[in-house]
């Protein structure tokens, strides 16, 4: 992806903050490609603080989706459950992680960078907990939509697109989030729903290449054939740990374009409704104590 310069709308602004370095996305209404390449900007340019935020997330994602591969191993026909059971811990963990990377994406996009510890004290202890019960509530929803009727787990993947984001950043309720999200997401859901889901094959992808290389270590240790999931395994354990570590790999470095992904989708909705960039092309306000430089005040 080649540098491509974003200008300020407003020079003052732009000299004000320091602004000496190419925005990750313009401050506009974003189109799929910059999104899209956006993200991957958000997560690069702020590669310290989202990898100590989405570490975590990389382990426990890795940790349950071996359990559920250990268990597939000792009985193959639950093979199918595995699938969705990694897809449901993917949904939980990614919603939580969208949250806690809200901040730090925000902020970088109005010339702003925060630290891991800085973009998790502006999501605060109290939001932590909603994130998390979000989670649970996304995850159940979509969950059963999928297997009762698959028609609404893919309705609801797309109008609660944004609801992590909304949560954090305006700082309302689980119930204010899912509805902010679908009432922001109304009249452009399929457009959403594409962009969201052009950024899980890119995701995907990429992450399929970054695991590659343990797959193919696993194999050749275990005797496992990857195309042939019920091939002899001589050493389960083994073999499952290896994939783990490819997948803890895999998640810590791909899992937040995801998250900037959904952050730019309610940057984009905001900017196209509700007008935010005109409010983000205002001089920024001092800070509260009336010391230190001027902050962007975004959301």
């Amino acid at each position: 992806m080649g540098t491509i310069m974003y200008r300020c709308p407003v020079p003052e602004l732009e000299e004000e903050v320091g602004m000496t370095r190419p925005r990750p996305a313009p401050i506009s209404p974003l189109g799929v490609a910059e999104i899209l390449d956006g993200a991957v900007r958000l997560v690069r340019g702020n590669g310290r603080a989202v990898l100590t935020i989405a570490v975590p997330f990389a382990v426990a994602r890795a940790a349950l989706g071996a359990l559920l591969q250990y268990a597939a191993i000792e009985a193959t026909s639950a093979q199918v459950l595995t699938i969705i059971g990694g897809l449901l811990i993917a949904v939980a963990l990614g919603t939580v992680q969208s949250g806690l990377l809200a901040p730090l994406f925000s902020s970088d996009l109005v010339g702003t960078r925060l630290t891991a510890a800085q973009s998790a004290r502006r999501v605060g202890g109290r939001t932590v907990w909603r994130l998390a019960v979000l989670g649970l509530v996304v995850t159940i929803a979509e969950g059963a939509g999928l297997l009762a009727f698959a028609v609404g787990g893919v309705y609801l993947w797309g109008a609660w697109a944004v609801s992590a984001p909304a949560l954090v950043l305006e700082r309302t309720t689980v119930r204010g989030a899912l509805v902010r999200s679908r009432r922001l997401v109304a009249g452009t859901f399929w457009r959403v729903w594409g962009i969201r889901a052009l950024g899980w094959v890119l995701t995907t992808v990429l992450g399929f290449f970054i695991a590659l290389p343990f797959q193919l270590v696993a194999g050749y240790l275990t005797g496992a054939d990857l195309f042939d999931a019920s091939s002899d395994i001589t050493h389960p354990a083994l073999y499952v740990t290896i994939l783990a570590v490819g997948a803890l790999v895999s998640g810590a470095l791909v899992a937040p374009i995801s998250s900037a992904v959904d952050v730019l989708l309610y940057t984009d909705l905001r900017m196209r409704k509700e007008g935010m960039d005109i409010v983000l092309a205002l001089p920024p306000r001092p800070e509260p104590t009336g010391t230190g430089r001027p902050a962007v005040t975004a959301w």
